[in-house]
């Protein structure tokens, strides 16, 4: 049964957030906002509820039910010896567990009242994982601490079924890390099919799936993937829609003009 939960929210903590939004990915990052998260609890909570929510234990019941794989290739997944009584990488390790903590949160607390500043913070949190703390574990060959945030991650993506949009964002910049370049693909472009044509970031969940479609050599693929958004988004997106098929045609005739390699 989850504990019921009632959580700080006041315009000191707002600001923090809208601070951090601005910030670097980078330790200080991640600090930061695993402080807010953690000032955001109630008192009572603040030094036990890693223990509570036993992180690890819920990674070991749902592993075997993530939808993706935790390696990354096989060159990043030998284990270095690791030194005894190392300070840093112990304090790395208790960042990895509480950063569990907070992705899993859902599993083990029932949040009563208003959680968006919260759930905003556990997105936050979510891209300084991958963008900062992930990299971090694979320098230091970390590889147990690195695979449990990877189904961390995993699961808090599937606490957001109430915003589909949100969750297949969120699971493509994991899987970007991770190099399944086609799941980060699908995961872009079904965001961006499940987005309202006159949202505001209509077009920007557009050029991100292009982009991902460009990075991968699919330009053909992005060619038609344009012109379906250009057929489909309002009249006001239509001139910088415009643009970004131009541009794609230009790679297009770029692409003919080199020669064909056997």
């Amino acid at each position: 049964m989850k504990k019921p939960i009632s959580l700080e929210a006041n315009p000191r903590l707002t600001r923090q957030y809208q601070d951090l939004l601005t910030q670097e990915w980078s330790e200080a990052t991640l600090v930061g906002v695993l402080e807010l998260l953690t000032d955001q609890l109630p008192v009572g909570e603040r030094e036990r509820f890693v223990e509570v929510t036993e992180p690890f234990k819920i990674l070991r019941m749902f592993s075997k039910f993530l939808p993706l794989a935790v390696t990354k290739s096989a060159s990043r997944s030998d284990r270095r010896p690791r030194a005894r009584n190392n300070p840093s990488e112990q304090i790395v390790v208790d960042r990895v567990e509480r950063t569990c903590a907070f992705l899993l949160f859902k599993l083990a607390y029932a949040i009563e009242g208003e959680c968006a500043l919260f759930v905003d913070s556990q997105s936050l949190l979510y891209l300084c994982v991958v963008h900062f703390l992930l990299p971090t574990l694979d320098s230091k060959q970390m590889v147990g601490e690195r695979n449990s945030l990877v189904s961390a991650l995993a699961l808090h993506s599937l606490t957001w079924d109430s915003n589909l949009p949100h969750m297949l964002y969120l699971r493509s910049v994991l899987f970007h890390y991770l190099d399944q370049t086609s799941n980060e693909i699908d995961a872009l472009v079904e965001s961006f099919r499940l987005t309202d044509p006159d949202d505001h970031d209509y077009v920007t969940k557009a050029q991100a799936a292009w982009m991902s479609m460009l990075n991968d050599h699919q330009i053909a693929k992005a060619k038609e993937f344009m012109l379906e958004v250009y057929r489909n988004c309002s009249l006001d997106a239509r001139a910088e829609v415009r643009e970004i098929l131009d541009e794609t045609y230009a790679l297009v005739d770029v692409e003919a003009s080199l020669p064909k390699t056997s």
